[in-house]
């Protein structure tokens, strides 16, 4: 049998070592809502590009504020995208479905 060592919170013991001045946050000059932890992830580039500022500044983007579907004329074409991306049909059903006249 594995034994694990858990450890046992004690209210008398002083477990949890907590910086409540903020010396654990990032001085930026200014009140910053950034923490810093040793070992985890940063972020090296606090003005960089997002997808969504690359989203938002394609040449549909006027498109998209209009219309949310956008490809899709309404949400009901969008619905039927979506129903056929995520349906078991084949491509071949698909495509046959796609040529009906009620369709165009």
């Amino acid at each position: 049998m594995l034994e694990v060592d858990v450890p046992q919170f004690n209210a008398e013991d002083n477990m949890l070592n907590v910086d409540f001045d903020g010396a654990h946050f990032e001085d930026k000059g200014e009140l910053s809502e950034v923490e810093v932890y040793e070992g985890a992830g940063t972020c090296y580039a606090w003005d960089g590009v997002t997808f969504l500022d690359l989203f938002d500044a394609d040449e549909y983007a006027e498109c998209r504020k209009e219309n949310l579907f956008y490809p899709f004329a309404s949400r009901e074409e969008w619905e039927v995208a979506d129903f056929l991306l995520h349906s078991p049909l084949s491509m071949a059903a698909i495509n046959q479905f796609l040529e009906l006249p009620m369709i165009h």
